[in-house]
């Protein structure tokens, strides 16, 4: 449901009721009400457990004492915290670290947000199979200075609800270790579900490759790449942004642009590692797209409306948002089309049954599956009808047969 994954991105320890129900279009009483209605609970009781669940992740993998917990997190004090942790788990902040230790994990522990900043290595496991090609999608679209990446590793700064954050992750055997620093501790959670959002680690793959391997010709690829991921995102706006700056060009030709655009962005307060300043914001963008970017005039002017109506709040993304809602907000703009929103809608949706007919690399992965020869966009379509609901995972495969083969 669209208010579970606001939930899980921390709307709730941060926001009103009130104000998740406004970003979904609808009323706290009658958002609660289909709560209630589908899983038996209240939006009250879902802002209760965030809390807690955030409170869990930052006892579990960091050293803060618990009073910097408690206020990280909104509760009172300690003895809220404690009593909540009672409620639930029947055991209390200590008891909670004694039974998950995490030697690898160390902490600056300050006051939240203020004179330090939490650092954090946790490592966890890939639900298998799982295909680290994502890391080399990644990489081949990092930004300099923003990101960086090879097969292996993936890493960026960002700006979190609360405050500026680095991370860097690197891809195991069978799995993965991260590497953090925030500057508020509050953001762990929102971090920690970003990044499994981007590497698409919710995924059953091995639902998805069985339903794939059904076409003789989709099983080749399938067989080459056994779970394969959906690249997920860290930023709707900022994925809208790079999906209208690499459309119609090549990979190389978009991060050469978006590396100009780069040079708007923020500084970031937790530098390092080359990773100097963020990705702009829509505002940055639309101030600085006219003098940074090149190529025609009408994709600029597309790029920089656009941006400008993120910045002003007339054009709103948000985890809660579906490939229909999005299509609503987005196919009325002038520049933008069905590729682009079916574009975001697998990154920041993770939408797994997008297909992109009109995308050359589809049509160029089908013509290897085929005869040799490119389809045509409606041809693609019914071709892809079979992939059904798992299109977005087809359209990743035929993207990697295209590359493979050019």
């Amino acid at each position: 449901m669209r208010a579970l994954r606001l939930v899980a991105d921390g709307y709730l320890t941060r926001r009103s009721p009130a104000d998740v129900a406004a970003i979904l279009d609808t009323t706290a009483e009658k958002l609660d009400g289909n709560l209630r209605a589908e899983f038996d609970v209240a939006l009250a009781e879902l802002a209760a457990v965030g809390r807690i669940e955030a409170a869990v992740q930052l006892l579990i993998h960091t050293v803060l004492p618990v009073a910097n917990v408690a206020r990280a997190v909104g509760f009172m004090g300690t003895p809220a915290l404690e009593a909540a942790l009672q409620g639930y788990f029947g055991c209390s902040p200590n008891e909670l670290r004694q039974a998950h230790p995490s030697p690898a994990t160390s902490g600056i522990a300050g006051t939240p947000g203020i004179g330090g900043a939490l650092r954090i290595r946790l490592e966890f496991p890939f639900p298998l199979p799982y295909d680290t090609g994502i890391f080399g999608f990644l990489a081949a679209r990092a930004v300099p200075g923003v990101e960086y990446g090879d097969d292996h590793r993936y890493g960026r700064v960002l700006a979190l609800p609360r405050g500026h954050a680095r991370f860097d992750v690197v891809c195991l055997t069978a799995g993965a270790v991260l590497n953090a620093e925030l500057e508020h501790p509050g953001d762990l959670p929102v971090l920690l579900n970003r990044v499994r959002r981007l590497l698409n680690l919710d995924a059953d793959a091995t639902v998805i490759d069985a339903a794939l391997r059904l076409d003789p010709g989709m099983r080749r690829l399938v067989d080459d790449a056994p779970g394969i991921r959906l690249p997920g995102a860290l930023d709707p706006g900022e994925i809208l942004i790079r999906a209208l700056i690499g459309q119609q060009v090549t990979v190389a030709a978009a991060r050469t642009a978006l590396g100009r655009l780069a040079e708007a962005g923020t500084a970031s307060r937790v530098a390092g590692d080359g990773l100097v300043r963020h990705f702009p914001t829509p505002a940055q963008v639309a101030e600085h797209g006219p003098e940074l970017l090149r190529g025609p005039r009408r994709r600029i002017d597309t790029i920089c409306r656009t941006a400008e109506a993120l910045a002003d709040g007339s054009l709103q993304l948000h985890w809660g948002d579906t490939p229909n809602t999005l299509a609503e907000k987005l196919l009325p703009l002038p520049g933008i089309g069905p590729w682009t929103v079916g574009y975001v809608a697998m990154r920041v949706l993770s939408a797994p049954d997008v297909f992109l007919p009109t995308d050359v690399a589809v049509r160029n992965g089908l013509a290897w599956l085929g005869s040799g020869e490119r389809p045509g966009p409606k041809a693609a379509e019914e071709y892809g009808e079979q992939f059904r609901p798992w299109r977005s995972y087809a359209t990743l495969h035929l993207w990697r047969a295209a590359a493979a083969r050019r």
